[in-house]
């Protein structure tokens, strides 16, 4: 991760002219040395505490985590603290708390998500992610005691509904990718019970059901259920009011894109100390 998030710090202090924070320069004397902390204004579960270490560490501040990525923080909490030139530490502000708010945001959604639903429900993200922030969103779920579900098209296969306008044999089709790539999982999305039959005598690993009314979830699952072992997946539709009723039907992933892309951010404040 560490090279990639080097990568990413260093196109968003370029986006924002941090070497050229005309404010800061005319304002603050470039002797002036101190200390700011991190403040938590909501209960939450932090995250990306890592990444700010790697903002000031490049800037060369000193930084020092009080509490850990996955940790549940209160209100009024003091989460870390940084220190050296006060005109590094105001340039690179607000990427510090962007990301830390954003990634916090995301492992508090999926935390309180995860209570919400009980069951011991495993909760999965999905490729709704920022362009080139992926590798960081993902970490902030399994932070929030999520699951991650593929990082790419490459990872493994996942046949969806307009895959399946070009498939007239699925078991041939699944056959193949059997035998080109033995290693990989087979995941078929099902509209209707026709296709949930042909996923399961293709011998697929998981069956994937999206945006289906609670009525046809559990008239699906019960009939998967009845037929055979494979793992079934649902997504689409899922949110805080119906993911206990949801995560009721015992379904082996239960997948959500809202808990990337919809997060709110944490309200996390840097105050000037001494």
């Amino acid at each position: 991760m560490k090279n990639n998030l080097k990568k990413i710090i260093g196109l968003a202090v370029k986006e924002d002219r941090v070497e050229q924070d005309i404010t800061t320069r005319m304002v603050v004397p470039d002797s002036a040395r101190g200390s700011f902390g991190f403040y938590a204004r909501e209960n939450g579960v932090v995250c990306g505490l890592k990444v700010v270490k790697e903002i000031f560490s490049l800037a060369g501040c000193r930084f020092q985590a009080y509490s850990g990525d996955g940790e549940l923080i209160k209100s009024g909490d003091k989460i870390a603290r940084v220190s050296g030139k006060v005109q590094d530490i105001l340039s690179r502000e607000r990427i510090a708390l962007n990301l830390l708010q954003h990634l916090s945001g995301i492992a508090t959604t999926v935390y309180r998500l995860r209570k919400a639903a009980g069951y011991k429900a495993k909760i999965y993200d999905t490729r709704k992610t920022l362009p080139g922030l992926r590798q960081l969103e993902k970490y902030a779920v399994k932070c929030g005691g999520g699951f991650n579900h593929r990082w790419d098209l490459a990872e493994h296969f996942l046949i969806k509904d307009n895959h399946w306008r070009f498939i007239k044999d699925l078991t041939a089709v699944v056959r193949k990718m059997r035998h080109q790539y033995p290693a990989k999982l087979i995941e078929v999305e099902c509209e209707n019970q026709s296709q949930i039959d042909q996923a399961i005598n293709a011998g697929v690993d998981i069956i994937l059901l999206d945006n289906l009314s609670s009525p046809r979830l559990k008239k699906f699952i019960r009939y998967i259920r009845r037929k055979s072992p494979v793992k079934i997946e649902i997504s689409g539709r899922v949110r805080f009011a119906n993911i206990r009723e949801i995560a009721r039907l015992r379904p082996e992933r239960i997948s959500c894109g809202f808990i990337t892309h919809s997060a709110g951010a944490l309200d996390i404040s840097l105050e000037y100390e001494d």
